[in-house]
């Protein structure tokens, strides 16, 4: 069972302020933060889908064996088309895949396990009841999810793939992402607390 890793950071950022996946986190990126945790986990291919500043996100990669797709059409499309990109790219490699936002970073490797020791075409995190990130997306799904038209984003196209499998775990980051200024210091002082940052 070979499983891939895909990290969408091809968004414009546009309510930060700031570009997303070069924002410091103990001593990394939110971006390299993540995939360095998919890394760690065994997960192998890994896809990274880029959009805006995709020269300097490549060069801030350049240590990791990932595979950077650039959505050449990030400024007017949404994040389920940088999804699609990344998922067409892996799916003839992988018989499931770890998804996540480039922005949702601090999540654990022991969530990874979890979702990777469960069972189910769609495994969803939860911690105290909500749904979070990262996703495994299990092979039979890869071809609905490449044909659906996208309403509703992954999330609609996912309950629209298969039943969805909930993953309880005891990990606050897989809630954590920094859509805006103040998610960004929440998701800082977390990663100070719990000593997420080093």
């Amino acid at each position: 069972m070979r499983t891939g890793g895909l990290v969408v950071a091809a968004g414009l950022s546009s309510r930060m302020g700031a570009f997303k996946p070069m924002l410091p986190v103990g001593g990394d990126t939110l971006l390299r933060r993540g995939l360095t945790t998919l890394l760690r986990c065994g997960c192998g291919p890994v896809a990274v889908v880029t959009g805006r500043d995709r020269e300097l996100l490549e060069a801030s990669l350049g240590d990791l064996p990932v595979h950077c797709i650039h959505n050449a059409d990030f400024s007017t499309s949404q994040m389920f088309d940088s999804v699609r990109l990344g998922l067409a790219w892996l799916a003839p490699r992988c018989d499931q895949v770890v998804f996540s936002p480039g922005d949702v970073c601090l999540y654990r490797p022991e969530t990874v396990a979890a979702l990777l020791a469960g069972e189910g075409t769609v495994r969803v995190p939860t911690c105290g009841g909500t749904e979070g990130h990262p996703v495994l997306i299990a092979s039979e799904a890869f071809g609905p999810v490449l044909a659906d038209s996208g309403e509703g984003g992954l999330a609609g196209a996912l309950r629209r793939a298969a039943p969805r499998t909930k993953i309880p775990v005891d990990d606050p980051g897989i809630l954590l992402d920094a859509d805006t200024v103040d998610d960004y210091r929440r998701l800082l002082a977390y990663a100070e607390d719990r000593g997420a940052g080093t």
